[in-house]
């Protein structure tokens, strides 16, 4: 069922895959039929990938599909990102959204050109639907791609690193339930 690639750019907070792996199997998998026909497309695909993208400040799980896999290896054969431009952590930096102190923040079809989309502050957490990026920089030309699905969950004072699976529970449970009562 489960196809991930983990991306580490920290030393303290070491990713639990087999606790992410529980969380994505009995939220998305043991979902009900009537529910999981209401899933993003990239939830319906056989079998579920992400990306797992961590260090002291987030924990990201972002879906993909077969295609942006290929993507995120030619992107790393290339010493780039998997993500260019799709977030931040750095205050200062300029973006089209910041996100900081908020909980259960739903950003859906959204298109970012030429800056980064997400300035992620602490302690919040968010989901990302169908979002576009494009990237053009002097050095490696025109980037685009889309994240079809991502959670990401920012430590602080109230979301911790041990806390992070409970609070990334919570939000997969939250967009299920979304996804139930809008569409269902």
């Amino acid at each position: 069922m489960k196809s991930e690639r983990t991306f580490r750019n920290g030393e303290s907070f070491h990713i639990d895959s087999t606790k992410i792996n529980n969380i994505v199997q009995r939220r998305f998998a043991g979902a009900p039929r009537n529910y999981k026909q209401n899933f993003p497309k990239v939830l319906r695909q056989h079998p579920l990938q992400w990306v797992s993208i961590f260090n002291d400040l987030i924990l990201a799980l972002i879906f993909v599909s077969q295609t942006d896999l290929t993507r995120i290896n030619d992107y790393r054969l290339k010493k780039y990102l998997p993500f260019p431009g799709l977030y931040t952590t750095a205050p200062k930096t300029p973006s089209a959204y910041k996100i900081e102190h908020s909980r259960f923040v739903v950003m859906e079809n959204t298109i970012v050109e030429n800056t980064v989309a997400y300035s992620i502050g602490r302690d919040s957490s968010f989901i990302i639907i169908n979002h576009s990026q494009i990237l053009t920089t002097p050095e490696s030309g025109t980037l685009k791609y889309k994240v079809p699905l991502a959670y990401i969950i920012s430590f602080g004072d109230n979301i911790t690193p041990d806390t992070a699976y409970d609070h990334l529970d919570e939000l997969i449970a939250y967009s299920v339930k979304l996804w139930r009562h809008s569409h269902g």
